[in-house]
């Protein structure tokens, strides 16, 4: 099973530098498949409340079962006559916690939707993780290694061992209770989505509690009175939000092997998860066999800005940097700032409506780099050269701008004069990194990744400054945008930053 987070239409991933010229383009819409251009639906503390709901009775079961497996390797050492040589009381707890991270990033917590064979894989590496760190602490706190290898052989062992028997029952259990697991919509214009459904209706231990099918009636010859069937792929965001559904698996018909977007494209506004079940099986086939097991072989979609806890993690890196760069760049805020006032008439700063988070509208703030009545300037600039007014009406941009003075045109070149923008980072109203912030005007270029587009806040920086910002087309940049959305994740955002640096030092497509 892959976990990627993917554009729904590339063939592949491709590296931040060369997105603009990667097939990446999603959001176009089968008339099969009808929806409304609206913003991404965001998740908060309810999907936070199901995820300790369903994570929290799996770390502690495991926990004890490690605890177990421990005191038992200990007292066998003791009554074979040898010594384990350590407190466990003291070296447990903080052990037992790296475990927890660790079982946490493999994915065991929620540990929805794994097979035995990889769960029981990802518990050895936690096990093994846990281990190696238990060793280097005894290392650090002791002088010498007392520790018996045969006791920490025999502890390694039993956890695992308890571990993988102690998860097998918790599953049973816990999959009895409706409270446990994630509600999921099963997708698809093919009978197998309802062999799916009836699947997952049947095995609640796999943590994905079917809400119903969504599915074109026509394509599976549907009356409406089937109980599992929810309607068409237009409710798939108000089933969602009515079904508290986080996951989406979406079976691709037979009759579309070759392009799937229109399969997937309808969930990825409404849920934060999205499983493609791959074409060669369908059904879930670890053993070799057509049979179902505990797992579901496909691309795992995950929509990261949907979800609280990735939201929350890019306000305070957004906090932390903005501030830091705030205080650290004073002088050189005051230095353009005199720069700006001795140079030329006007305010020192210059704020231009643009559209943010959920379209609503905002202040950008800039170092002002523009004569006074500059619209007016540009307006007769532009009917003495007509020739330009294509130019500006397809990207809102000129090569060579009247209205910029000559220091400003010297900001520009090296972005400094979007330094106040921190200032709207810290107010929430832009990110450091994001979408580059739209006005009224450009919505028509965005069409149906508008929404999309507004789900997010805009960025002082983002893949299109480090893209070839300028160089690029106004079809580029939004697919650009459409990109950074579907594949965020805290390192590129941290990536993003690094090359603006190089972009800005060498004004790398400025103008």
């Amino acid at each position: 099973m892959a976990r990627i987070s993917v554009p729904v239409s590339a063939t592949r991933l491709a590296p931040p530098s060369q997105v603009h010229s990667a097939p990446i383009r999603a959001g176009v819409k089968s008339s099969n498949h009808p929806t409304e251009p609206q913003n991404v639906r965001k998740v908060g503390w309810e999907y936070l409340w199901q995820s300790i709901r369903t994570s929290l009775p799996l770390v502690v079961i495991d926990l004890m079962a490690l605890a177990l497996a421990i005191t038992v390797s200990r007292q066998l050492v003791w009554l074979l006559g040898g010594a384990a040589g350590m407190n466990l009381s003291a070296m447990f707890p903080p052990i037992a916690l790296g475990f927890v991270i660790v079982g946490a990033e493999l994915g065991l917590y929620p540990g929805i939707q794994l097979s035995p064979v990889e769960e029981f894989r990802r518990l050895i590496v936690a096990v093994a993780c846990m281990f190696a760190v238990w060793t280097v602490a005894v290392l650090i706190v002791q002088d010498t290694f007392d520790v018996q290898g045969w006791f920490l052989a025999l502890s390694f062992a039993l956890c695992a061992t308890t571990l993988v028997m102690a998860r097998s029952v918790a599953r049973r259990v816990l999959g009895s209770r409706e409270w446990w697991g994630f509600p999921t919509l099963v997708c698809g214009d093919d009978t197998r989505a309802i062999e799916v459904y009836e699947w997952l209706r049947t095995s609640p231990h796999v943590g994905l509690r079917p809400v119903g099918v969504i599915a074109d009636p026509s394509s599976l010859e549907l009356d409406g009175s089937e109980p599992w069937f929810l309607g068409d792929w237009s409710s798939v965001r108000s089933h969602a939000v009515d079904g508290k559904a986080y996951w989406a698996l979406v079976i691709p018909s037979e009759e579309a092997q070759s392009d799937i977007t229109d399969e997937v494209d309808s969930c990825l506004e409404a849920v934060p998860h999205v499983q493609l079940i791959s074409e060669l099986s369908g059904l879930p086939d670890h053993w070799g066999g057509r049979r179902p097991v505990d797992g579901l072989d496909g691309i795992h979609i995950q929509q990261n800005l949907m979800l609280p806890g990735k939201r929350l993690t890019k306000r305070l890196i957004d906090l932390v940097v903005a501030t830091s760069a705030l205080l650290v760049l004073m002088p050189v805020l005051v230095a353009i700032a005199l720069a700006v006032k001795l140079t030329s008439r006007g305010p020192i700063f210059y704020g231009h409506s643009r559209l943010g988070l959920d379209g609503r509208g905002f202040k950008a703030w800039k170092f002002r780099t523009m004569v006074e009545n500059a619209d007016t300037k540009l307006d007769q600039y532009l009917e003495a050269h007509p020739e330009l007014r294509e130019e500006w009406e397809k990207d809102q941009k000129l090569k060579w701008d009247p209205r910029i003075t000559v220091v400003g045109r010297v900001f520009r070149k090296l972005s400094l004069d979007e330094l106040p923008q921190l200032w709207n980072v810290l107010l929430g109203e832009m990110s450091l990194v994001g979408p580059r912030p739209i006005v009224t005007s450009e919505i028509e270029k965005y069409g149906d990744c508008f929404g999309l587009y507004t789900s997010v806040k805009p960025g002082i920086t983002g893949l299109w400054q480090v893209s070839g910002r300028n160089n690029t087309t106004y079809d580029e940049r939004v697919q650009l945008d459409e990109y950074y959305v579907r594949n965020w994740s805290p390192w590129l955002d941290i990536y993003l930053m690094l090359r603006t640096i190089r972009t800005v030092l060498f004004a790398e497509g400025a103008y």
